[in-house]
């Protein structure tokens, strides 16, 4: 290892962008299953966060189509935690499978 080399130690936009991805994917799922307030409560502070690191990367990579993408997210998500019902649901998956493509 060269003592320069740090390019391994650099987090990529798009590495970023696919782990909130992924962890907004994983903890949604969890709170679907939850049936404890306290519990879903956490799970939607975790979901924020990944958004939060969703649209943080999507600007550093100056990506204006996934900034949008994750807006429509948070608003379809806050709209599930609001009315879960099963139209809410498979619109909060569209935009989680259209943001993993």
């Amino acid at each position: 290892m060269e003592v320069g080399d740090s390019s391994a130690a650099k987090p990529t936009y798009q590495g970023e962008f696919n782990k909130g991805v992924d962890l907004f994917d994983k903890e949604f799922q969890a709170y679907q299953k939850s049936t404890f307030d306290a519990q879903k409560r956490e799970y939607s502070k975790s979901m924020h966060d990944a958004l939060d690191v969703i649209g943080d990367s999507a600007k550093g990579m100056a990506n204006t189509k996934l900034q949008e993408m994750k807006a429509k997210l948070e608003k379809d998500l806050d709209e599930y935690i609001k009315n879960p019902t099963e139209i809410n649901r498979q619109h909060v998956d569209e935009d989680l499978n259209t943001l993993k493509n």
